[in-house]
């Protein structure tokens, strides 16, 4: 097995993935195109947040990815602290939409 970090990210957003209930990914997927939508930057904080008993780590940012791989999101140069416990404070990419 590849453990290259870009290899484990990978693995652990497809386990994450498979774990999860079709109806919350489609959820997320919305609240990500929503915000992408609104022209004002956000992160994978202000998604969790809007998903507090999503149980699945890792979940979140899997979509987030995912949403930039098909286009819909680019990076700005800003980051912002997880809000995550057990992240320990790691920092996240702040995301704008494409327009």
């Amino acid at each position: 097995m590849t453990t290259t970090p870009l290899a484990l990210k990978t693995h652990g957003q497809h386990q994450a993935e498979s774990a999860a209930d079709p109806r919350v990914i489609a959820a997320i997927d919305a609240a990500i195109a929503r915000h992408a939508k609104s022209g004002r930057r956000f992160s994978a904080n202000t998604i969790r947040d809007e998903f507090p008993t999503t149980s699945s780590r890792g979940l979140v940012g899997a979509r987030v990815d995912a949403a930039r791989k098909r286009g819909e999101l680019i990076a700005t140069d800003q980051r912002v602290r997880s809000t995550l416990l057990s992240t320990r404070g790691a920092w996240l990419t702040v995301w704008v939409g494409v327009s």
